[in-house]
């Protein structure tokens, strides 16, 4: 069954071919040495867009997406936006990619058993809050954090300027169940002077007023260095809008020491959510987002900040 293309996904595609094969004569020979066709054939006259596009639609049309990318993939390997495009197809596709595109397109995903993967979802999201201030008589989402010990949460450094002098907490559970039911667990106070903060790298470390279970018993995320690469998926648990708990999947786009980029969606709220890798390990924190693309602080360099600016800051 060949993988089927939503929304903006077909001129993804288009621009993905095009980054690979930028000239008639690279389609031409991508589609004669791959299908056995001639590009005249399949897309007549016209400007390279064009033509990309009408090879999309063929390979649409005779259920060949599968084939066409994984063919573009195999003879240009390190192209980026070759390897970013399929990531995301495979991801979001209702149908399953076909072997070959599989084995191209997720090298670095490995088979999961699905009851552990679940279970390693459930605890992530027990550990993602809302963070609020007190205004005008109500509580008002305006970020979200990540529980990183009992009674300390990860966020960014501006929501620590955003929160300012109004009292503030981190309200957890704050989800829709599986049955569409509503559902808000423990809210507890933030301490108003940070653990610790790195303004310049957009990171801060808020302690709760009191744990929040007793003995540990909801557990904690472990932030993990993790060497990114191009194109891999990136999941992040997050109250966009300062809305309920979400989740979004995207791919890393590029990545230094200091900094990870990704088309994963967000939005104002989502400020301090964790970003996580298939596995569920937190890789990277949320940060800005605009319409250059989002992007977060790698948890090697989150280690390494707070190991220099409060080595107690996070559980031994």
């Amino acid at each position: 069954m060949t993988i089927d293309l939503k929304g903006k996904q077909v001129e993804a595609f288009r621009d993905a071919l095009l980054s690979g094969f930028p000239g008639w004569t690279d389609l031409d020979e991508l589609v004669e040495f791959e299908f056995d066709k001639g590009l005249q054939a399949i897309a007549g006259p016209g400007n390279t867009e064009a033509v990309a596009l009408e090879v999309v639609r063929w390979a649409r049309k005779h259920g060949a997406l599968d084939a066409l990318l994984a063919a573009a993939l195999r003879r240009r390997p390190n192209n980026p936006e070759l390897r970013r495009f399929a990531y995301e197809v495979v991801l979001t596709s209702d149908a399953g990619p076909a072997p070959q595109l599989e084995a191209i397109a997720l090298p670095s995903v490995p088979f999961e058993n699905a009851a552990a993967w679940r279970a390693r979802m459930a605890a992530a999201e027990r550990c993602v809050c809302r963070i609020e201030v007190h205004h005008k008589g109500a509580w008002l989402g305006i970020a979200s954090g990540a529980l990183i010990g009992s009674d300390v949460v990860l966020t960014n450094a501006h929501v620590v300027i955003d929160i300012g002098p109004l009292p503030a907490r981190a309200q957890f559970d704050y989800a829709i169940d599986a049955g569409g039911a509503e559902t808000a667990g423990p809210a507890i106070d933030l301490v108003a002077a940070p653990v610790a903060q790195d303004v310049d790298l957009d990171v801060a470390v808020l302690r709760l007023a009191q744990p929040v279970a007793a003995g540990g018993a909801r557990g904690w995320l472990a932030p993990v260095r993790h060497r990114f690469a191009t194109g891999e998926p990136l999941l992040i648990l997050q109250h966009p809008g300062a809305d309920r708990l979400k989740i979004c999947v995207g791919s890393v786009t590029r990545a230094t020491p200091q900094r990870v980029s990704y088309t994963t969606n967000t939005a104002r709220g989502s400020s301090g959510s964790p970003c996580f890798t298939m596995a569920w390990q937190l890789v990277a924190l949320h940060s800005t987002g605009d319409t250059g693309g989002n992007s977060g602080i790698p948890a090697g360099a989150i280690l390494d900040a707070l190991a220099a600016l409060s080595p107690g800051a996070l559980p031994s």
